[in-house]
């Protein structure tokens, strides 16, 4: 069958494995451990291997794990050759326990919750607010970084600080305008603390070392602080904001 040739010349004619149905099954489960494959591959293990439970329930190997599979399977045969055979059982064994010690790809629920815990302990750590979750600048953060087709690595205090937070400040400043001549400066002015906290760079200001910093730790609450005093954190952070964090 066309479908099966490169399955079978890789499984069948490669002088590695020496025609034992049972080794040949042994050793396409160890390619097949970790990766669901597509359905050809899969359908070609089923045809060639007798639809052995264990080729098609796993999943077959990238490039990677062909390779370790391979360095797996001569280097028992190079171990196996030297020594007695009630060794090589044990060898065999060990070799066996490794392959199942392998850690399993984790759930999808298993990998929300660990990393629930993971951004959960980070918050707490940092002393960010919980709404911050909610801001819809955090969370496009996240989501391009999930998106993103290469590995990020998030910047360090001091490039952050020397690079980013400058260019931060002039984003800002450029908000001022609105934020004191537009419909902002309505909000800011008339509707107070409750309506003004909503708005999403002063939630930023809040949440971040600089709501901490700037405040000089006194407790923000309704009754205390006022719409004008969120504008002058404004105007501060905007002043001296990007000295101060990060440094």
């Amino acid at each position: 069958m066309a479908d099966t040739a490169w399955w079978r010349s890789y499984v069948v004619d490669n002088p590695e494995y020496d025609g034992d149905q049972n080794k040949r099954k042994h050793k396409c489960a160890i390619l097949g451990c970790k990766y669901q494959y597509n359905a050809l591959a899969t359908r070609a293990a089923g045809h060639i291997l007798g639809n052995d439970k264990n080729v098609r329930a796993c999943a077959f190997a990238t490039e990677e794990d062909k390779i370790l599979a391979s360095e797996k399977t001569h280097r028992r045969k190079s171990i196996v050759s030297g020594t007695s055979s009630s060794a090589s059982q044990s060898i065999d064994t060990t070799m066996q326990e490794e392959e199942r010690c392998e850690e399993p790809p984790k759930s999808q629920e298993q990998t929300r919750t660990h990393l629930n815990e993971l951004w959960t302990k980070a918050f707490a750590k940092c002393g960010l607010a919980p709404n911050v979750i909610d801001d819809p600048d955090f969370r496009e953060a996240i989501l391009e970084t999930n998106k993103a087709r290469h590995q990020y690595q998030p910047l360090g205090r001091r490039t952050m600080a020397a690079y980013e937070l400058p260019k931060l400040k002039a984003a800002v400043k450029s908000q001022l305008d609105d934020l004191f001549t537009g419909d902002k400066a309505e909000t800011l002015v008339l509707d107070g603390w409750d309506n003004s906290a909503k708005d999403s760079l002063i939630n930023f200001l809040l949440a971040s070392l600089a709501g901490e910093e700037f405040l000089d730790d006194e407790e923000v609450t309704g009754e205390e602080k006022t719409a004008e005093l969120m504008a002058n954190l404004v105007v501060k952070y905007v002043n001296d904001g990007s000295q101060g964090i990060g440094a």
